[in-house]
């Protein structure tokens, strides 16, 4: 991602809370407020680490949100993973792909 100038920008990363409508391919996501966080990303950006100030809860509706900027060409896999508080096993959410292509 980094070596074909996609960038990341750490202070745009939100977790929304109360997400009422899932996102579609044209509407976003609908959620009722945010949760403050610290966020660490690697210099490379293979790692992103998303830090809630505080726990939420499993049945929480919530939403990432992260500002970026495209990068040149590519296929490119970002891997969602959790972990408990205390806990030191990640528990794997999900992967998303994004191509992205010249015009």
């Amino acid at each position: 991602f980094h070596d074909n100038n996609g960038k990341i920008y750490a202070d745009t990363i939100l977790i929304k809370l109360d997400c009422s409508r899932p996102a579609g391919q044209l509407s976003k996501t609908t959620c009722a407020s945010e949760l403050p966080v610290e966020v660490v990303i690697s210099e490379d950006l293979a790692f992103i680490s998303i830090l809630p100030e505080r726990l939420i809860d499993p049945e929480e509706n919530v939403a990432i949100e992260l500002e970026l900027v495209n990068p040149e060409i590519g296929i490119f896999q970002f891997n969602a993973f959790v972990r408990e508080a205390g806990g030191s096993l990640h528990d794997y959410q999900g992967s998303w792909l994004f191509d992205v292509n010249p015009m």
